[in-house]
């Protein structure tokens, strides 16, 4: 069985940059966050890896998600919320407390420019 508590494996690094943490796999940020987002990336692979690679982010930093595969569809489970990436290769979330949402527009094109 894959470990999933720590971001690591072949061709994985974890950096921070102007108060926010990437997780790299390849040459894709998979996982960037701070404390009031968390972006999600898959690059255009949906690949096992690349959710396995998140898991293992949101395990080690307590970020509050988890992605599964449901139907052929990437799906982010959060405080029993449930936020489908609906085919696209990048998801932003926002982070309030001890929930996780679906940033807005507005808060998502706020992340992504920060990031």
């Amino acid at each position: 069985m894959s470990q999933t508590h720590t971001p690591r494996g072949v061709a994985t690094s974890v950096r921070s940059e102007d108060g926010w943490t990437h997780v790299r796999y390849h040459l894709t940020d998979v996982v960037s966050f701070k404390r009031d987002f968390v972006i999600l990336r898959t690059g255009g692979w949906f690949a096992a890896t690349t959710k396995l690679r998140m898991n293992q982010a949101a395990n080690a930093f307590g970020l509050g998600f988890a992605v599964a595969q449901e139907r052929g569809e990437w799906a982010v489970y959060a405080h029993k919320h449930l936020i489908r990436f609906n085919g696209d290769s990048t998801l932003v979330l926002r982070r309030t407390g001890a929930s996780v949402r679906r940033a807005t527009p507005k808060e998502a094109a706020h992340a992504r420019e920060a990031a």
